[in-house]
């Protein structure tokens, strides 16, 4: 390749220099096509930025920009894998952000739901990596809501989901043993509908989270 050297330090600078600003500087020129060279932009590298910005400015604003900026690059056929390693290293952020502001972060999560959805079609592993991070916050009705939300966009949960939630109940401090019961047949009547014949050890795992490991954290919480 003619400029494959030129377009791997390209890349370097976005991801790995420590001058945001001149990463900044990368980064847009790589977006707006202003070098001589083609530059695929690498979902690692901007993940790296991301990651560079939190870890020095710890603003989330930034972050939020650049993450926009790259869903909109990326655009609306991206490979999914592309799109949910970004996501995942974004809502990594933003629940860190939000971990002791639930009610604003609630509030902000709602309207980048709607942001993404203009962007491209929410998949279904944008709302599984939502639900699996948002345990941070404990709350059983945010839990539901992202579970409603599948249907709402018209998106088929598959068994994965179904794991998650049942995990999910884990992170409720009140979650009753009907409720967790429920998610469990939820998950085992998944894993008949799709032809599985055996309980399959994610859904073991996934059941534990939702009993032991709770039982356990709360258990070492409250040891002296």
């Amino acid at each position: 390749m003619k400029y494959g050297y030129l377009i791997e330090t390209h890349l370097s600078f976005i991801g790995e220099c420590k001058d945001l600003n001149v990463a900044q500087t990368f980064f847009d020129k790589a977006l707006n096509d202003e070098m001589p060279y083609k530059i695929d932009l690498q979902v690692s590298y901007v993940k790296s930025f991301l990651r560079n910005i939190w870890n020095q400015t710890h603003n989330f604003n930034h972050i939020y920009k650049i993450w926009y900026k790259s869903s909109l690059h990326y655009g609306r056929n991206v490979n999914h894998g592309i799109s949910s390693s970004l996501n995942d290293t974004f809502f990594d952020l933003f629940f860190e952000n939000y971990a002791n502001d639930k009610v604003q972060g609630f509030q902000r999560l709602q309207e980048l739901i709607q942001t993404y959805n203009n962007i491209k079609n929410i998949d279904e592993p944008f709302f599984n990596i939502i639900l699996a991070k948002c345990t941070i916050w404990h709350d059983r009705k945010i839990l539901e809501y992202i579970d409603q939300a599948y249907e709402s966009y018209d998106i088929p949960k598959t068994i994965v989901a179904y794991r998650i939630l049942l995990k999910s109940m884990g992170s409720v401090d009140d979650a009753t043993n009907e409720e967790i019961l429920k998610r469990w047949i939820d998950l085992i009547g998944k894993s008949d509908e799709i032809g599985q014949r055996f309980i399959a050890n994610a859904d073991w795992a996934a059941l534990r989270d939702a009993t032991v490991t709770w039982t356990q954290s709360k258990r070492d919480n409250n040891t002296p």
